[in-house]
């Protein structure tokens, strides 16, 4: 969820709304709504440990994924669970509302609030169910869209949400353990939202410049390695689920799991779980909740299985200006991109990202007096946008992975004015004139790669070499007065690859001025001079070992660029 703070965090004015609504001795709850469908609810925890992972951040412990599963019920009896249990108060919502997004403690009171669904629950009878798994959003919490939850398993669905030990808030565990989220993360995300350069990037007019910053972005943000994580995370869910592989804990749901009718989907981070579906059969259908993509293999790609992408209003992205849909290069190609009749691009209206969650239903009094608040919430009822979630979630399931219904029809689309097609036209337009990438962009490496990955000589090239190697080029004196790494991977198993990152070693590293090195280039493609000159360090055999695949690589990745001086650079 890594646009929080700059939508909400108003300097100066927190406190004073903290100030005020403390003195309230009894402030306004939030309201689940009331579930329409038949079936009563039961709510059962447990949790699923991959062995063949660890936690990550140092961590040599198995990952561990708490779930938290829905199910529609034949009976129920005690109280109804609450939507935080006093562990959970502490360190997930507490934490989360007061540390995260900084809405102050009447909003955390706010959700000591009863759920409909209970523990105490025996399972109906049907047979297997349709079967979903949530994630949600980066630093939060895995009840954070229980109304959502609530109105699907009360139309028949076994809903599972899932937990992410570090890049959530906090992972509580059936031993007891508490697992904080991990500050570096969330500090990465903090600088890049006060970046300036950073979100230019991200609201420039030109789809060229906006595609390098979402490739940019991919390949140096802290998060980034963590959405393939959260991949993993959901695989692993899906693996489990399809062996009956569930502990003593989860017995009454495991008759439930429908492994032919799996669907995934996610608020914000958890567009993990669409990037999961896209890779993955299993999973025949997906929504992504205002979820940025941080997966460059879902760029300009056919579409592989149906996925709903609802985005808040790009009106309250960045503020004072208005954005562009994060989804406009993933999921389909993109001299095709809007095209396809699989992916679903809408936008509600009013709302806002945090919207997409059960914060749209806190009170609208709290933010009378607290202007974050009222900022984070929009201008969309929260009644309504919880329709919003509940009915378009529901029938796109409905449709693309139980094959019932009308789906997201005329008539349909009709009630919800204020949910509209987002035009991704532009893009598609832009990407029929063919443009060049600027030489040794991000774009250019996409471009390079993808080329790579796809040509069956330079991969039998890599293939025959005895083992990986790995070719740089480090550049002084680049832009900023910064030092520019290039460097190719060889590899038997993957294939060749390039990057813009310092390798963490090299066999050989042919060292120059940066300037110079991209003029001498320029004159190389205009037939004006020769090859750059480099100092060489290393192993120089390596240059006679991987010839063959080198020369393959190039003719395969060799494409027109734009160079410094060249026209539209």
């Amino acid at each position: 969820m890594h646009r929080f703070r700059v939508v909400v965090s108003i300097p100066g004015l927190i406190l004073g709304a903290f100030l005020v609504m403390a003195c309230a001795s009894e402030p306004p709850r939030l309201q689940l709504p009331e579930p329409s469908g038949p079936h009563a609810i039961g709510v059962v925890d447990f949790e699923l440990v991959d062995e063949s992972r660890t936690e990550g951040f140092g961590s040599e412990q198995a990952r561990r994924i708490p779930v938290r599963a829905w199910f529609p019920a034949s009976s129920v009896s005690g109280e109804p669970r609450p939507y935080a249990k006093p562990a959970e108060m502490e360190h997930q919502i507490r934490a989360f509302y007061n540390g995260v997004v900084a809405l102050g403690d009447s909003v955390v009171e706010a959700f000591d609030v009863p759920t409909h669904a209970y523990e105490e629950a025996t399972p109906i009878e049907s047979g297997p169910l349709p079967t979903v798994i949530f994630s949600h959003g980066g630093f939060a919490y895995l009840q954070t869209n229980t109304a959502l939850m609530e109105h699907l398993a009360s139309h028949g669905y076994l809903v599972l949400s899932i937990s992410h030990p570090y890049l959530s808030i906090a992972t509580l565990h059936e031993n007891g353990d508490v697992v904080a989220m991990h500050p570096d993360p969330f500090e990465g995300m903090m600088a890049s939202a006060t970046d300036q350069d950073y979100l230019d990037a991200f609201v420039s007019q030109d789809p060229g410049v906006r595609l390098e910053a979402h490739l940019r972005n991919n390949a140096t943000a802290v998060l980034a390695p963590h959405f393939l994580v959260w991949q993993e995370d959901f695989l692993h869910v899906v693996d489990r689920l399809e062996s009956g592989d569930l502990p003593e804990s989860a017995t009454a749901i495991t008759p439930l799991v429908d492994s032919n009718r799996l669907g995934a989907f996610g608020m914000s981070f958890g567009a993990s779980g669409s990037a999961a579906a896209h890779k993955d059969a299993r999973l025949k259908a997906a929504v992504n909740l205002d979820g940025g993509v941080f997966d460059s293999a879902l760029y300009d790609v056919e579409p592989t299985t149906p996925i709903l992408v609802m985005h808040s209003d790009f009106e309250n992205l960045v503020p004072g200006q208005s954005g562009y849909p994060f989804s406009e290069f993933v999921y389909e190609p993109l001299g095709e991109i809007g095209t396809s009749p699989q992916i679903v691009r809408v936008v509600t209206t009013g709302s806002t990202h945090i919207g997409y969650t059960d914060a749209c239903l806190l009170p609208r009094e709290l933010a009378t007096d607290n202007p974050a608040l009222a900022a984070s919430l929009g201008s969309i009822d929260g009644e309504r946008m919880a329709a919003v979630m509940n009915d378009f979630v529901k029938r796109f399931f409905d449709l693309n992975l139980v094959g019932e219904g009308p789906g997201l029809d005329e008539t349909f689309r009709a009630q919800y004015p204020e949910v509209v097609d987002v035009d991704v036209s532009a893009v598609r337009t832009w990407a029929a004139t063919d443009p060049k990438p600027r030489f040794m962009s991000y774009t250019h490496v996409f471009v390079m790669n993808r080329l790579l990955a796809a040509n069956d000589e330079s991969k039998s090239a890599a293939a025959a070499l005895d083992r990986s190697y790995v070719m740089a080029y480090e550049l002084t004196n680049g832009p900023d007065g910064e030092t520019v790494w290039w460097h190719l991977r060889f590899d038997p198993q993957s294939g060749m690859s390039f990057s813009l990152a310092a390798p963490e070693s090299a066999d050989v590293t042919f060292k120059a001025d940066y300037t110079a090195t991209i003029d001498a280039m320029k004159a190389l493609r205009d037939g004006e001079g020769g090859a750059p000159e480099f100092d060489v360090s290393g192993d120089e055999g390596v240059l006679e070992a991987t010839a063959e695949a080198f020369a393959a690589g190039q003719r395969a990745a060799t494409v027109p660029t734009l160079f410094p001086g060249d026209e539209g650079y």
